[in-house]
């Protein structure tokens, strides 16, 4: 028996010109145009980039922080009062974030593929896809890592929390070892320059919104606060 399911036709994806043009206000500059796309905050990638730094405490472009040690900051995270801060300084540093958008250029108009074609944007070229950038594992590395997590006692080297030796590799307290100098900068897989971290504090430390060790422990303790918790209470049991 033939169901009427069979001869349903898959239904066409409408395409985002096909939607009325609606005003956008871009969410960091305050550039407005009107656009088909949707669900968008933010008018290109330089302006969300610059502006979601700017609300991590750092300025992208003059290079300076908020004035509070790493303590402070921990406190004003668990509070809340993190959020008005950071508001807050984004908004002192609303000329830096400016300029540097300025030179890099804003848009004037909708960037959905058929609006680009009617203007006569210039398209990408296709070609073959580039080569992966994954740095392949050398033996002395593998050969290093169980060493360094067993040397650190499996404990964060960047924000002293333990690391999680049941997580699995995708997780956020799996465990990682990170190059204490970069690869690019000269670094080698030898014993003294590599560490035990968690695999969110690798990825952040290697992220440029942070690239400190102490900007990265400062996001980890506010986001792993109860495993902190349970590091100092088992301290206290030890003293005991």
């Amino acid at each position: 028996m033939t169901s009427y399911l069979d001869d349903r036709s898959p239904m066409p994806r409408p395409l985002a010109a096909d939607r009325p043009l609606a005003a956008f206000r871009c969410g960091g500059c305050g550039v407005e145009y009107p656009t088909h796309l949707r669900n968008r905050k933010y008018c290109t990638s330089e302006c969300r980039l610059l502006y979601s730094t700017a609300r991590t405490g750092c300025c992208y472009g003059c290079r300076t922080q908020i004035a509070m040690d790493l303590d402070e900051r921990f406190v004003a995270h668990v509070t809340g009062e993190w959020e008005t801060l950071s508001t807050a300084f984004a908004a002192e540093h609303e000329d830096c974030r400016r300029g540097i958008i300025d030179e890099s250029g804003r848009p004037v108009g909708c960037g959905c593929s058929r609006c680009s074609r009617d203007r006569g944007d210039a398209q990408p070229r296709m070609g073959l896809a580039s080569p992966s950038k994954a740095r392949e594992v050398t033996p002395e590395f593998a050969r290093n890592r169980p060493i360094v997590l067993e040397r650190d006692a499996w404990v964060c080297q960047i924000c002293a929390i333990p690391i999680d030796r049941d997580a699995r590799s995708f997780e956020d307290l799996a465990p990682a070892v990170d190059h204490i100098v970069r690869v690019t900068e000269g670094g080698g897989d030898e014993l003294d320059n590599l560490r035990a971290t968690h695999r969110w504090c690798n990825l952040r430390r290697e992220h440029f919104f942070f690239g400190a060790d102490g900007l990265v422990a400062e996001a980890a303790r506010a986001r792993f606060g109860g495993a902190l918790k349970g590091l100092r209470a088992s301290k206290r049991a030890d003293e005991r």
